[in-house]
């Protein structure tokens, strides 16, 4: 009989033990159910903000990229402004330069032809023309240039208000004016006549 009862009781403190061994298991089943269940929560509350942010960079760079476009745009036209102004712009520089030498080119010819009326004045005061370029400190080249010129600008002047009866007179006046300069009277030099034979 006694060594029935001391069986029970083996038996018994086994199964209390198994019991308790086994609600243990069952509670730290359960701990890290939760764990887990808590851990896929974290990670489920942490994928909303972050797809939210990653969309408002997307969004933000779309912004940018739109706005970007616009100034690079703009950047263009006014590019293209400032060219067009600036072909512009040489073009009416060129102008001005071109004005400005023909009205150099103008006046230059006007003095220089007046230059040349006073070499003719001076030669037909009977000085020959190496000494009237030696008196103007000129060579004998540019005193018979300035008497070309003289004589152009005095053709010129003749034509612009020449009539038909005018330009006869003006072939007979310098007909008569080679023929003084081929006789050689008074060693006269009159406009007309070519500086070569000076």
């Amino acid at each position: 009989m006694p060594e029935r009862e001391q069986g029970q009781r083996r038996r018994r403190r086994r199964s209390s033990a198994e019991i308790v061994r086994l609600k243990a298991l069952r509670q730290a089943h359960a701990e890290r159910l939760e764990r887990v269940r808590a851990d896929e929560q974290r990670v489920e509350d942490a994928l909303g903000p972050f797809a939210a942010a990653a969309g408002a960079i997307a969004e933000a760079e779309q912004r940018q990229a739109d706005r970007l476009a616009k100034v690079e745009a703009k950047l263009e036209r006014e590019l293209a402004d400032l060219d067009s102004a600036r072909a512009k712009a040489i073009d009416a520089a060129g102008d001005e330069r071109r004005k400005l030498k023909d009205a150099l080119d103008a006046e230059t010819d006007r003095l220089r032809a007046e230059m040349g009326a006073s070499v003719i004045a001076i030669r037909n005061a009977g000085t020959g023309m190496p000494e009237t370029a030696e008196l103007l400190g000129i060579t004998v080249r540019e005193a018979r240039s300035l008497v070309a010129a003289a004589n152009r600008n005095a053709s010129h002047a003749t034509e612009e208000k020449a009539s038909p009866t005018a330009h006869t007179a003006a072939a007979q006046t310098a007909e008569a004016s080679n023929e003084d300069d081929m006789s050689g009277a008074r060693g006269e030099w009159r406009p007309g006549a070519d500086p070569a034979q000076a």
